[in-house]
């Protein structure tokens, strides 16, 4: 899940790609975001449906949308990054 607003911002001059490193000209740089499996993006990123793939609720979540699929025994970690804010765990365009 990720909202994917750098690779798909109007001010990219690179629609579809996201370099994380400058290189000297004439050398090729390396898009980072060629092959990243994006399940969740743009108005799919949601309080709802983070809520839904977490607890495996394949029924709130668009149609062929993957959740997990965890058991009593697995650990599953979450690693979740935004501006920051204390106390604050903020979704692009939800309140």
């Amino acid at each position: 899940m990720l909202y994917d607003d750098v690779a798909t911002h109007s001010r990219n001059p690179f629609p579809g790609q996201v370099f994380n490193a400058p290189t000297e000209a004439n050398v090729p740089g390396v898009d980072v975001w060629e092959g990243v499996q994006k399940d969740y993006t743009g108005k799919d990123v949601t309080p709802a449906n983070f809520l839904a793939v977490i607890t495996g609720n394949a029924t709130a979540v668009p149609a062929g949308k993957p959740v997990l699929k965890s058991g009593p025994n697995d650990r599953v970690f979450i690693f979740f990054s935004d501006h920051g804010g204390v106390g604050l765990l903020a979704f692009p365009d939800s309140q």
